[in-house]
């Protein structure tokens, strides 16, 4: 199952014309934030696998988060 920006985003634009474009921003910041969420869980995913791959390499040194 694969859920895209255009599912979520029309799912929000459907729910803002429900109601007559009240609580529209709130709807857009809530998709911002699961997509945030969701790409840092896949950072976090992403870097666990790397780890565990170059777990024999001397030479790799993984960056921090925010650096």
């Amino acid at each position: 199952m694969v859920i895209g920006v255009y599912d979520i985003m029309g799912k929000a634009v459907q729910l803002g014309k429900n109601n007559y474009g009240v609580g529209q921003k709130e709807l857009y910041i809530e998709v911002a934030v699961i997509f945030w969420v969701m790409g840092l869980i896949i950072l976090s995913i992403s870097n666990i696998i790397s780890d565990h791959l170059n777990k024999g390499n001397a030479s790799y040194r993984r960056k921090s988060l925010f650096s």
